[in-house]
């Protein structure tokens, strides 16, 4: 038999794949960024995206879609001033709430018996150039495929030295689901961490795959021209990024929220990857 087109591969792999990204009403960013995926997805119709979300008004555990969003019971969420959207900082308990949901959406993809696939893991402010993430598909083991930007943590002193994977930019092949469902407790204080360290800590025994990650985080102001981010975002995507995360200080800075600056800049950036020829 011939050897498959690139094309082909290309559109196999991407029936392999699923992307998920979190999102909620922390901060209003993160609602603007989402209303832009839906325009960006349809773009790719081969890969799945699932935008996930608690819902208050589903049973513990529930799972149900609205379009392209995944709905999820996890029980009431938090307002105190511990909270991120108050404070800042993710609390343990919001922690271990989103490290619960992470593992109902793998048990709920699970079930589906899908065979073999990847689950790419993204934030809302990120663009996924998708054509580049399928590139590396190719050269991807199928199983114990643990990959992403690697952070080592240094604090706290008992996980001084763990290597992890960037919460923003991480792919798992879904053998490694099942092993994180099945090492899960979820009475166990390893919960109380953020999902990406949490994450590392259950699979410190799988190597991790580097991938690249370039985040824009520079402050600018509402007025300031953008030309340069669609510059950078050509010499990024021609260099072989896929990953383009929009962090921006602005708001810390006193120029402007993020809300009203990072919207318009992951504009621009899906702007070039939708006019780059593949």
């Amino acid at each position: 038999m011939p050897a498959p087109s690139e094309n082909n591969k290309q559109t196999e792999l991407a029936n392999k794949l699923v992307v998920i990204a979190g999102y909620g009403d922390e901060l209003a960013v993160y609602q603007r960024a989402r209303s832009l995926w839906s325009f960006y997805a349809s773009h790719f119709p081969s890969i799945e995206f699932l935008f996930v979300r608690d819902c208050p008004h589903l049973s513990i555990g529930e799972i149900t879609h609205d379009g392209y969003d995944l709905l999820i019971g996890t029980g009431q969420i938090s307002t105190d001033q511990q909270s991120y959207a108050k404070s800042g900082r993710w609390s343990p308990n919001e922690n271990q709430r989103q490290i619960f949901r992470q593992i109902l959406i793998y048990e709920y993809l699970l079930r589906q018996g899908r065979g073999n696939f990847f689950v790419y893991q993204s934030t809302i402010t990120s663009v996924v150039d998708f054509r580049g993430l399928l590139c590396a598909l190719e050269c991807m083991p199928q199983t114990a495929c643990f990959a992403g930007m690697p952070v080592r943590l240094k604090a706290p002193v008992e996980l001084s030295g763990l290597t992890y994977c960037s919460g923003a930019n991480t792919l798992l092949s879904s053998d490694l689901l099942k092993l994180i469902c099945k090492r899960y407790e979820s009475d166990s204080p390893l919960s109380s961490f953020p999902n990406d360290i949490w994450q590392g800590i259950l699979l410190n025994d799988i190597p991790i795959i580097p991938l690249q990650q370039f985040s824009f985080t520079e402050a600018r102001d509402v007025l300031n021209p953008l030309n340069d981010i669609t510059d950078n975002t050509k010499r990024l995507i021609n260099s072989g990024h896929f990953h383009l995360r929009v962090k921006t200080n602005s708001q810390e800075q006193g120029l402007a929220a993020r809300e009203d600056i990072d919207p318009w800049i992951m504009i621009k950036i899906m702007e070039v990857v939708l006019r780059t020829p593949e």
